[in-house]
């Protein structure tokens, strides 16, 4: 409505990412003068792009949220980060940065559309955005790299001289833990310069054994790029079947592709069939796979089974496709197999970069099955496929290709 009330045929309305309420949907389609853009379903990794794009940045908040009063949103940071000028609710969080000049505020008697016009109208005509100076001094990696350094250093210093009282208050939290529940169930990876800080509760390097010794079994982490295992005798089915019958193989671990909790059908009536007959083989192999019944002797199944926060699964949430690298490391961990350990890799395994940015297996082999390059792919598909066989071409050790076409198309 502030846009329609500015009455500028220059001023567009940009909307980035799904509207999930279908009455605000209908409702936006059906106002009459408002210019709207929409730009559905958008990748995080575009986030500096969208809002660079921007005149104008307009975050609007519920200030009798309790919400409201305690954070600070991201996409304030992100606006801000490339200099984008930013309406804010005047919230207390944001006060800083409205004190600084970096956002303006939008305040209870404000009119809306009075402040999106000055803010359309102070921007320099060409002018080309910087990241703020709030940005850089508060907001940035470096500053806060160097803050989160001193307080470590500040809390090494208040041990050191708890050691040397020993009268002093021991302290009531168990810091070894947190740090190895971090270290475990935290997405990502962090630098191992940061890492090292606390180490050893912080793992620094490669999270299996550095090198691969021939002379003794070695394990592999099979990573196949669907979820139909076991179901059509394919291929892989096959390799993993010869693998254990190989002395110098000593466990398997078997990884399905990760699988949306949605994805998983059951039809609790025997009387009635399912409509798709795979399906129900696919939920009833995940669900082997997750409880360990299809595991046999050398041979351990898994399957990450993933979704949104109120997703849940045999009673338990569902984790995000984020903590898919860590559910690979805690299944190396409970089978001991850090040690002389692989990666047998079937592309395309979208989420493979992130396993080994995490764990660092020293030794992978890419068994090309095809070339999804030469199917019928959006841009954005098609773009992450190039940057999934680009970091494969990096790291792999060894490639087997399908046919003689495939393997030329990887030449």
């Amino acid at each position: 409505r502030a846009v329609i009330a500015l009455d500028r045929p220059e001023v567009v309305l940009c909307i980035a990412g799904s509207v999930v309420d279908p009455a605000m949907e209908k409702e936006l389609a059906e106002m009459p003068g408002l210019r709207l853009k929409r730009l559905p379903a958008q990748p995080f990794a575009r986030v500096l792009d969208l809002n660079a794009m921007a005149d104008v940045v307009v975050l609007l908040q519920d200030p009798d949220s309790a919400i409201s009063q305690s954070q600070t949103p991201a996409k304030l940071t992100d606006a801000v980060a490339v200099g984008s000028t930013v309406l804010i609710t005047d919230v207390p969080p944001v006060a800083d940065v409205i004190t600084a000049g970096a956002a303006l505020p939008i305040r209870r008697d404000d009119t809306l559309a009075d402040r999106l016009a000055e803010a359309l109208d102070g921007r320099a005509e060409g002018e080309t955005p910087a990241a703020h100076p709030f940005f850089e001094a508060e907001m940035a990696y470096a500053p806060n790299c160097r803050r989160a350094l001193q307080a470590i250093d500040a809390a090494r210093a208040n041990r050191d001289a708890r050691n040397h009282h020993p009268q002093a208050a021991p302290a009531t939290f168990d810091t070894p833990r947190l740090l190895r529940f971090i270290d475990r169930e935290m997405p990502g990876t962090l630098p191992d310069d940061l890492a090292g800080l606390c180490a050893p509760y912080l793992t620094t390097g490669p999270r299996v054994a550095r090198a691969i010794d021939p002379d003794r079994p070695v394990n592999i982490v099979f990573f196949w790029k669907q979820n139909d295992s076991g179901i059509y005798g394919r291929r892989q089915d096959m390799l993993l079947n010869q693998l254990l019958l190989r002395p110098e193989v000593g466990r398997v671990l078997h990884v399905d592709a990760p699988i949306e909790v949605t994805q998983l059908r059951f039809q609790p009536n025997p009387m009635r069939e399912i409509a798709e007959a795979e399906r129900k083989l696919i939920s009833s192999n995940t669900l082997m796979r997750l409880t360990g019944f299809a595991d046999e002797p050398n041979v351990y199944r898994r399957s990450f089974v993933m979704g949104q926060e109120h997703h849940t699964l045999l009673g338990r949430k569902v984790p995000g496709p984020e903590s898919f690298p860590n559910a690979v490391d805690t299944w190396l961990d409970e089978l001991d197999m850090r040690d002389n350990c692989m990666a047998w890799v079937c592309p395309v395994v979208d989420a493979f970069p992130d396993v080994q940015r995490r764990i660092n297996f020293p030794f992978v082999v890419s068994d090309y099955i095809d070339d999804q390059r030469f199917w019928d792919n959006d841009a954005a598909r098609r773009r992450a496929l190039d940057r999934n066989y680009k970091f494969m071409e990096d790291c792999t050790d060894l490639a087997i290709a399908n046919c003689q076409p495939v393997a030329d198309r990887l030449a």
